[in-house]
């Protein structure tokens, strides 16, 4: 005879029925991972009370105690199918449990569990909590216990759909806070971390000022900056991985938009990006033909072409034995046609020519005071325009939500299918979020133009501070910034500065200003421009965020 396992000696419960003697059992014990069973007993629990019932039975035979993690509000659960197969091979002729519900909280599991029991193979269940019968009229009330157990699965799930809907009307996004967030519990609102949200941010405005690959903001992140991811339960409290960083580059939760199942809300947390950059780093992180990962880090690869063959510029190390690193930067001379003679050039000789040209670029104190406070002079009046424009956009907010609400009823009416219902709505929730996005950052500062020329006269003011104190990703975002069309010819680099740069006014001269107003407002207008006036904000912001002004040398 199989010798009875030992389940402990915990109290007493209720003589119940008891079958014949000699008949073998499978103790199962089961704990749910899901929101809605934490409350349930352990399995090390289930095992006392599985004990306590034994206690009552001496003769009975603990064939297995089997243990499972894992929900039954939906059949197919691995270890309670084989304990049932085995059940119909013989092993054993009944099951021990701490209540119903831990064997079925669905219609087909308890459904086979009564059908067993028609048909005789299983021939007895025994619970701490609950008296079973193997009788119609046990059988009948067992089923009512697995009906009530499914409805209480069931009336949970609905209760957590009609919170979750509830928490994206007011804009909050259900569950956990992205990183750079917290969760409010007094609120119960998503609020910005204070000791990570600065770090996350800072991340963003990397990736918009461009010059610097994906993988090496993430070593960054790690070696430079020491961050760590926040623990949370069994993740985190490690450095941030590269796919982790796509997946944050690629929430739009960041911009102000929660994506729920599918649909689309307007958040009302505080965005860390517009939409706008949103979708420009989208653009930046999934273009063609990224550059790869590189042993070296070269700060001007890639931004220079050969003066005499039109090929590429590239870079190499030479360590002397004494150990000094020196950095040279040669055409690679992969013509065929051509037998390219230019020669080396050593780093600090080209960094120097770089901070000549930036030089040339800087304006006189007096002349960048002068203009700064021209362009907020004129902005003073511009916010009365702006005012006229706040008001069409909120007229369009209101179109727009009509049209929402026109879509609706055509999908009540069936004439739009669940497809292009989704499509049409999410489309007309992402307008409606970026035009509040735009109400709420034209009342809150000025102008656009206003900010990029302050940034365009900032960068060309602190940009030889900026690049004699930067490291090598800085540099690189500052010449691509101001620069373009970089040749290498005799050891000497020639510089095509940036168009707006050569309209800057070099008099103070009211007109001329002007007239470089009205010029930044029209190359803004262009997608050529907006893609490099973006481009500009993004590098002044992140330069000034990360090395600051040089003791105030930017004049107010």
């Amino acid at each position: 005879m199989t010798p009875r396992v030992d389940m402990g000696t915990l109290g007493t419960c209720p003589r119940i029925y008891c079958p014949p003697d000699s008949m073998k059992y499978f103790a199962y014990c089961r704990k749910s991972q899901e929101a809605e069973e934490r409350q349930a007993l352990s399995i090390p629990a289930q095992k006392d009370e599985v004990g306590r019932v034994l206690k009552n039975y001496p003769d009975i035979q603990i064939v297995e105690i089997l243990e499972e993690a894992r929900t039954a509000k939906s059949p197919g659960r691995a270890i309670f199918n084989a304990m049932l197969t085995r059940i119909e091979a013989g092993e054993a002729d009944g099951i021990i449990a701490w209540h119903p519900d831990r064997l079925a909280r669905n219609s087909v599991d308890g459904g086979l569990l009564i059908y067993l029991l028609d048909r005789g193979v299983l021939k007895d269940l025994k619970f701490s909590t609950y008296t079973f019968e193997n009788s119609s009229q046990g059988k009948f009330m067992l089923q009512i216990m697995f009906g009530y157990s499914k409805y209480y699965v069931d009336s949970l799930s609905e209760n957590v759909k009609r919170g979750n809907r509830r928490k994206l009307e007011q804009g909050v996004l259900p569950g956990p806070a992205p990183l750079g967030y917290r969760n409010d519990p007094e609120t119960h609102t998503i609020v910005p971390d204070p000791r990570i949200y600065p770090t996350v941010r800072r991340i963003w405005s990397l990736v918009l000022a461009g010059g610097m690959s994906i993988p090496r903001i993430r070593d960054m992140t790690e070696h430079e900056w020491g961050f760590r991811v926040p623990q949370r339960r069994k993740t985190g409290g490690g450095p941030l991985s590269r796919t982790s960083l796509y997946r944050l580059l690629g929430n739009r939760f960041y911009a102000g938009i929660i994506a729920w199942k599918g649909e689309v809300h307007a958040g009302r947390h505080q965005p860390m990006v517009t939409l706008a950059e949103f979708e420009r780093v989208q653009t930046i992180i999934g273009r063609p033909g990224r550059p790869a990962r590189q042993r070296h880090a070269f700060a001007y690869t890639g931004m220079m072409r050969c003066g005499s063959c039109g090929c590429a510029v590239t870079a190499e190390v030479h360590v002397k034995r004494s150990g000094i690193r020196y950095e040279y930067y040669r055409c690679t001379k992969k013509r065929r046609d051509f037998k390219c003679s230019e020669p080396y050039i050593e780093l600090a000789s080209l960094e120097s020519q770089i901070a000549a040209f930036l030089r040339s670029c800087n304006l006189p104190d007096e002349l960048h005071a002068w203009a700064v406070r021209q362009c907020r002079a004129r902005a003073a009046q511009h916010e009365k325009d702006e005012a006229a424009s706040v008001d069409a956009l909120r007229a369009r907010i209101r179109k727009v939500q009509q049209e929402l609400s026109t879509l609706t009823d055509l999908r009540v009416r069936n004439i739009l299918d669940d497809g292009e219902f989704l499509t049409r709505r999410n489309k007309l929730r992402i307008e409606i979020a970026a035009l509040e996005q735009t109400i709420e950052e034209r009342q809150g500062r000025g102008p656009g133009w206003l900010e990029t020329v302050n940034a365009l006269l900032s960068l060309s003011k602190l940009a030889v501070f900026w690049f004699e104190n930067g490291n090598a990703q800085q540099k690189r975002q500052i010449l691509s910034a101001l620069g373009s069309n970089c040749t290498l010819s005799n050891k000497t680099l020639n510089i095509e500065a940036m168009e707006l740069l050569k309209r800057i006014p070099k008099t103070q001269d009211i007109p001329g200003m002007l007239a470089f107003r009205d010029d930044v407002r029209t190359f803004s207008m262009t997608h050529e421009g907006r893609e490099v006036l973006a481009t500009i904000v993004a590098v002044e912001k992140s330069l000034r965020e990360s090395l600051g002004t040089g003791e105030s040398k930017l004049a107010a």
